[in-house]
């Protein structure tokens, strides 16, 4: 029997997954379950509210997002070889850091994201400050 998306989640956050497998799984889980979605999901759409301000960021494709976030890491890794360099991290901490870097694969979630088809995938609203984040996958 597959696991739901919930379950999935929940042995990743448990630490019984790793990311890679949890990928892997939700991947088939789309596959399997939204098969049927007759467009993929082309763009992600983000809004920020916090307070009287509200920041709507136009929809960006996703492979701008993958391309982007390539670029990001390969920023933070010559960052973190400059702060080693200064001293401040320790050479285990920089190689950790390093090998963290260079196994994350984007473009395996960014695939996720276009099999899960358009729809809203963090919707999350706090009525204290009045604040919220969402994020859609648009076609």
């Amino acid at each position: 029997m597959k696991s739901s998306m919930v379950d999935i989640l929940n042995q990743l956050d448990k630490g019984q997954l790793n990311v890679e497998n949890a990928l892997y799984e939700i991947n088939s889980l789309t596959v399997d379950k939204m098969s049927l979605a007759k467009k993929k999901a082309r763009k992600i759409k983000i809004i920020i509210i916090d307070g009287d301000k509200k920041i709507r960021l136009p929809g960006f494709p996703l492979w701008f997002v993958s391309s982007f976030g390539r670029f990001g890491l390969k920023i933070a890794k010559i960052n973190l070889k400059s702060e080693y360099r200064k001293g401040e991290i320790s050479k285990k901490d920089y190689d950790e850091s390093v090998f963290a870097i260079n196994n994350i694969d984007l473009r395996v979630v960014v695939v996720a994201l276009m099999e899960a088809g358009p729809c809203t995938i963090v919707d999350i609203y706090d009525s204290e400050d009045n604040s919220a984040v969402k994020i859609d996958l648009l076609s």
